[in-house]
């Protein structure tokens, strides 16, 4: 194997002859992530150590990745290796990327997985090539993920970005989803023969705790509507709310939608779910009402985005999945809702609690919802959980004691 580009001159793998230029050279310099254009994390609070700065744990040179010049020194670093279980060089890493998201892409994976996959491995190798790392393993890994759960503690925050960002923590999903792209990264090299054993393959994936996502009362989303300025998205941002609110749409669905992808005559929509998977959402008259008269004041052809970006005239930007967010956290506060997370998965959860209030079925909940099993849709909502002070105090066996003297 190739000497690793990504290294300094300090570290080259035992076995590769030196300075010869690779295919990882070219991804490191094309491909490395920017450390001044950070994705948006998801929060959840980190341990800190007593000190309050980040402890992360000392990076050992990897015994196989030392300079060596004869035959014994060779055979003791592969000895050492072998002894921290089998890694990657980082070389290999970066250089077969590419035709991994290629095969994601051919698999018919959907954009947003595959540009979780990218992003979620291009800060992999930058932590390796800031380490001066030339081989990864089930030591580094777990390193990384430290650092990311961490470094919002850094001098310049995650990744050396110095953003408002990167001095905020993660949630423990990010993390968790960093290590399971990684170690399916590392599947796809050894079923390709790129490498003999998946250094993760025996690792437990950090774990990742559920937080309940608490539902919009009707009220709440009342206040939220009031809570919308006069003004030029004024239409827009009602039609939004409206359209999460009845149909349970994913945040992504609802921004990827085309004005003819909507039938307001049926009150239907297609969308293309996770796994490019199309399925239909429905809406109520109300629903349909608000739509038809923020495309009566803001007319827009079939294969525009149905709900523009800044401004009306922007025909081609459709509102990003950001856009809405910040949409929502504007109107959670004008509204004067605090102690509640307001997202467009609130929404989704709101939906879904208040389909179930109202007698439907968790099969037809799972299908609208686009759900693969009922495993997921028993996550946002079930029976027992959409409303069990309410349902307790219709059926509270107290009562029939009441009744029970009444008659006496």
């Amino acid at each position: 194997m190739k000497n690793s580009p990504l290294d300094s001159a300090f570290f080259h793998d035992a076995d590769s002859p030196q300075n010869t230029p690779s295919r990882g050279e070219n991804f490191a310099r094309a491909h490395s992530p920017s450390p001044d254009n950070p994705r948006a994390e998801g929060s959840a609070q980190s341990d800190f150590s007593q000190s309050g700065s980040a402890q992360l744990p000392a990076l050992r040179r990897v015994p196989g990745a030392l300079p060596s010049h004869d035959a014994s020194s060779r055979d003791a670093s592969r000895g050492e290796r072998e002894s921290r279980g089998p890694s990657v060089a980082v070389e290999t890493v970066a250089g077969y990327l590419e035709e991994w998201l290629g095969d994601a892409q051919y698999l018919g994976q959907s954009k947003a997985t595959i540009e979780g996959k990218r992003n979620a491995l291009r800060r992999l190798l930058w932590f390796l090539e800031r380490s001066k790392l030339a081989r990864c393993g089930k030591f580094e890994i777990k390193r990384f993920c430290i650092y990311v759960k961490n470094g919002h503690l850094e001098p310049l925050g995650r990744w050396d970005s110095n953003t408002t960002r990167a001095f905020l923590p993660v949630g423990d999903r990010v993390i968790q989803l960093y290590f399971v792209y990684i170690r399916t990264y590392f599947d796809w090299l050894t079923s390709e023969e790129i490498i003999a054993a998946n250094p993760l393959k025996e690792i437990k994936a950090p774990t990742s705790k559920r937080a309940r996502v608490a539902p919009l009362s009707i009220e709440e989303v009342q206040a939220l509507l009031a809570a919308i300025p006069q003004g030029l998205n004024r239409a827009r941002n009602e039609a939004i709310l409206y359209l999460l609110l009845d149909s349970g749409v994913r945040v992504a669905e609802l921004c990827s939608l085309k004005v003819g992808d909507m039938d307001l005559a049926r009150r239907t929509a297609v969308v293309v779910g996770k796994g490019n998977k199309e399925r239909e959402i429905y809406f109520g008259p109300d629903t349909a009402r608000v739509i038809k008269r923020y495309l009566a004041k803001w007319p827009r052809e079939a294969s525009q985005k149905l709900f523009y970006s800044e401004r009306p005239t922007d025909d081609d930007a459709g509102i990003s999945t950001s856009g809405v967010q910040r949409m929502l956290q504007s109107l959670a506060k004008f509204a004067g809702i605090s102690g509640k997370r307001v997202s467009p998965h609130t929404f989704r959860h709101t939906f879904a609690t208040e389909f179930i209030r109202a007698g439907g079925s968790p099969k037809a909940l799972q299908m609208i919802l686009g759900h693969n099993d009922m495993t997921m849709t028993y996550r946002y909502v079930t029976l027992a959980d959409a409303d069990a002070a309410q349902q307790h105090r219709a059926h509270s066996p107290a009562r029939l004691l009441r009744k029970e003297k009444r008659r006496e």
